[in-house]
């Protein structure tokens, strides 16, 4: 057996012989998940105080030299300043302030795209997906783009591939068309260190963490590795571990860009996170910090220490949280990383392990950084198996929100929830689940299955389940939102319909292949290197989806507005039917 294959199975195999006196006479595969993953925890921080208390000896002559020396450190503008903690709802000062800009300039281009004063906001939710999702997002924006679509959009919200995507194109600020050459170049490439900068780049972020006592896990080098394929050549001296969310604002600023959203998930109640050019929090806690003290120890709402040494957070360690590895289970990596080994007595225990079991539910890594949050009084609780609070835990795990749904149309509905107009959602879903039982578990979330009850706007789910797993757009509706939901689909009706199209005919003759045998090898979430022209085919899929549907979205877009007028201003609704040649 390789050496690869080595570690995780002695690693499971410890944790069988650990859970048998915990069992007693149960099988431990037949309790609860509850106890299974209390049982994991403590064999799970036993290693990382060992780990923490090595590291942190051998960084311990180091702390000075690697505080003064780093450009993260000396190079912050933030470093002497305390971060508060900012209690209220997701939208902050800086957001609202876009949201005035942006309203302007969308709105004309909602008015051109419908062909009246519409009144709306737009957010696009992007789904994650790994390298699938990363090309399949850009192919899709670039289609939006061509209909005019992409200048209504206010929000964008991002989970794990789909951020591959936007946040390189943000800090970039380049075109659409730019920045796909670029991308096709990283998910090509695959992961790698380039070169000895890209070296020093991930050895300066594990320094700086042992340097402040953070938790040093494989989440930290992940997040590093997506960097290095990312941001190759966009950070401050073409490090693309040096690249800040200041750089982003910078190109928000322009105008050109709606405003992005980062998605993770708190472990383990299940707390939506955003992550923002300006923020990083949760709208079901009201608690919200400055992006750049997101790696800052705080208590009682404000961050205490390491001033005038702080360092601040790179855009790629945002990003690792959000991302696809993070958020694996053990029954993912059995499948996908474990299935090429030979049959014998490993693969039989994994097998044993894994295989209908509550382990295979559970999360392989996690994100862990100090809670925020500490201190304050009368939070909720985030962790029933120790019963601990979000005042008391010390530190809080994140992890891929995708273990929950793909899409990351929460903090769409929570801006929704308190916006005084009616807002448009378009959901992009490149996951590798896309329909009816996905999109119920977001409804079933937003009608107060959620850790606060809250309550969000999300319509009522169309009868035709079908539909949303065969055709490029269905739309649906409540008072205060329209959802039109965009899945990765190959309709090949649709496909054969639009051959002879002049506008489609040049990207129908790109799909003459298999979307399920595609998924089943090239696009599985976790070939984390692409094929040129296979992934050129998955933008022209996104691209042909988005375009074939364009009247659709246009008369689904309409229709919703109208009703919306009927009720605040009926008068106009009769004159915009009447110049649309609409029935009244």
């Amino acid at each position: 057996m390789k050496k690869r294959y080595i570690i995780l199975p002695a690693l499971l195999i410890a944790g069988v012989v650990f859970l048998k006196p915990v069992s007693g006479k149960t099988k431990w595969y037949e309790k609860s998940l509850e106890d299974i993953t209390r049982a994991i925890e403590i064999v799970e921080n036993d290693a990382k105080r060992f780990a923490q208390r090595t590291a942190t000896f051998l960084a311990s002559p180091f702390k000075k030299r690697i505080k003064r020396r780093q450009f993260a450190i000396h190079g912050n503008p933030y470093k002497e300043t305390i971060a508060v903690v900012r209690r209220g709802g997701p939208i902050s000062e800086g957001e609202q302030k876009f949201i005035d800009r942006r309203r302007k300039t969308a709105s004309v281009a909602m008015n051109k795209f419908v062909g009246f004063k519409a009144g709306v906001d737009v957010g696009l939710s992007l789904s994650g997906g790994g390298n699938r999702s990363a090309t399949y997002t850009i192919g899709a924006l670039l289609a939006m783009q061509k209909i005019g679509l992409l200048s209504t959009v206010t929000w964008m919200t991002t989970l794990s591939g789909s951020g591959w995507t936007v946040w390189p194109w943000l800090v970039a600020g380049s075109t659409l068309q730019e920045h796909k050459e670029r991308l096709l170049a990283s998910v090509t490439h695959g992961p790698s260190l380039r070169s000895i900068k890209h070296v020093k780049g991930v050895v300066d972020i594990i320094l700086r963490d042992l340097a402040y006592g953070r938790l040093v896990n494989l989440a930290t080098i992940y997040a590093a590795g997506l960097g290095s394929i990312f941001f190759d050549g966009l950070g401050d001296y073409n490090d693309p571990q040096k690249v800040w969310m200041d750089k982003i604002q910078e190109n928000l600023n322009t105008g050109r860009f709606p405003f992005p959203i980062m998605t993770t998930l708190s472990v383990p109640d299940g707390r939506w996170f955003t992550v923002t050019p300006e923020e990083f929090g949760s709208a079901s806690l009201s608690a919200f910090i400055p992006e750049w003290a997101g790696q800052r120890r705080f208590f009682g709402g404000a961050s205490i220490g390491d001033i005038p040494y702080a360092d601040r957070v790179p855009v790629s360690r945002w990003m690792g949280d959000s991302a696809l590895a993070p958020g694996a289970s053990f029954g993912d990596l059995f499948v996908n990383i474990f299935a090429t080994m030979k049959e014998g007595p490993a693969k039989k225990v994994l097998r044993l392990l894994l295989h209908e079991s509550p382990m295979e539910r559970l999360r392989a890594i996690y994100s862990e950084r100090f809670n925020p949050f500490r201190g304050i009084p009368d939070l909720p609780m985030y962790n029933k198996v120790e019963k601990k609070t979000w005042t008391d835990a010390k530190t809080i795990k994140l992890t891929d929100a995708g273990v929950f749904s793909g899409n990351p149309i929460i903090p769409l509905l929570e801006r929704a929830a308190i916006s005084p107009i009616p807002m448009v959602i378009l959901v992009v879903d490149a996951s590798s689940v896309i329909g009816y039982d996905e999109l119920e578990k977001l409804k079933r979330y937003s009608d107060g299955e959620n850790p606060d009850g809250i309550k969000l706007p999300f319509p009522d789910l169309p009868a035709d389940r079908e539909q949303l797993s065969t055709q490029p757009c269905t739309a649906f509706s409540n008072e205060k939102v329209l959802m039109l939901y965009l899945p990765m689909v190959k309709n090949e009706q649709l496909i054969e319909a639009n051959k002879n199209n002049p506008a489609l005919k040049d990207i129908v003759s790109q799909l003459n292949w298999s979307l399920k045998e595609r998924m089943a090898d090239s696009f599985n979430t976790f070939n984390l290197k692409f094929n040129r022209k296979k992934a050129e085919q998955l933008i022209n899929l996104a691209q042909f989806n988005i375009l074939v549907s364009a009247e659709i979205i246009r008369t689904a877009i309409s229709e919703f507005v109208l009703k919306y007028l009927d009720k605040v201003n009926p008068a106009y609704a009769d004159k915009v039917r009447t110049q649309l040649g609409l029935p009244k």
